[in-house]
């Protein structure tokens, strides 16, 4: 049995998906299985995944989405963890390597590495987990503490017991699993870039990001009727999400939809990020001109 099960749900990729096959058949540490589950892809992306006589290639029944692909890989693994990669980007060649040494050294049953963030415009940029691993739930709470898919890999009973990936979120659903994974069990931290995630390519908040809010207001329903957290918790979590989706209606000038956020924020809790915003909602073109300069 394969100490890894290298998991990558796959769509209309057939320009990127050797790229990350090639990456994979790469890694110094070869005690791996790869399983690409196809999504119904209308190209040749299964064509291009035959053509790598070592990795298994399922193919759904009915187009579901990237998380209904993972669950399929989750279920088909037969590695100790998983580790995810998105059919469009690709990891260095000790990353998996580097997870399994994290694994053997802290016994746990989640591992984050760092990634590089490509993007068409600009210069790639290195990012890393915001934290140096433990208990991170509570931090986890209050907003993404971890890093893309590609860069996480996860003990199968772990995943199996929370039961993977909610399909029927229509967004924010890695966000979600990493918070039910969290809230039972600590993390590793790998403090290096490993993963290089091409983000122009993944469906991300700019190109549909109402996906984003109603992700973001489920999963936040999902937190407040917990029982296990505290009421004052919960007023501030609503407090940071409401805030957080105000600036995705403001980034995409929806700007009234903005306010209606903020003040919902306010709501739970003055912030001064959220009194700040308040204002700048005001001004539109100053709000705009302010994060183009940030940017």
């Amino acid at each position: 049995m394969a100490f890894f099960s290298v998991v990558i749900p796959a769509y209309n990729r057939e320009t990127t998906i050797k790229r990350a096959l090639d990456s994979v058949l790469k890694q110094s540490c070869t005690d791996y299985e790869v399983i690409v589950v196809d999504d119904c892809s209308k190209d040749n992306t299964v064509k291009a995944v035959y053509e790598y006589p070592n990795v298994q290639c399922h193919i759904l029944q009915s187009n579901q989405g990237a998380c209904a692909a993972r669950n399929k890989g989750i279920d088909l693994a037969e590695g100790e963890y998983v580790a995810f990669l998105d059919s469009d980007d690709e990891w260095t060649e000790d990353h998996l390597l580097d997870i399994r040494t994290a694994i053997e050294a802290e016994h746990r049953q989640i591992v984050c590495t760092g990634g590089k963030i490509v993007k068409t415009a600009g210069e790639p940029k290195e990012l890393y987990p915001d934290t140096d691993g433990g208990d991170i739930y509570h931090k986890e709470l209050f907003g993404d503490v971890l890093m893309p898919t590609s860069c996480v890999a996860v003990s199968k009973k772990a995943l199996k017991e929370v039961q993977g990936f909610d399909i029927h979120l229509p967004a924010r659903q890695d966000y979600d699993l990493w918070l039910r994974i969290t809230e039972k069990y600590q993390l590793s931290v790998v403090k290096k870039c490993s993963a290089v995630i091409y983000w122009d390519n993944h469906l991300h908040i700019g190109s549909s990001y109402m996906n984003y809010i109603r992700g973001t207001t489920q999963v936040v329903e999902k937190l407040t009727q917990n029982e296990r957290i505290s009421c004052r918790d919960k007023k501030k979590l609503s407090a940071v999400h409401y805030f957080n989706m105000a600036k995705v209606f403001a980034n995409n000038k929806a700007f009234e939809d903005a306010k209606v956020y903020c003040r919902k924020s306010m709501k739970f809790n003055v912030m001064n990020k959220n009194v700040l915003l308040s204002v700048l909602l005001l001004f539109p073109p100053l709000y705009t001109l302010i994060r183009e300069k940030r940017n």
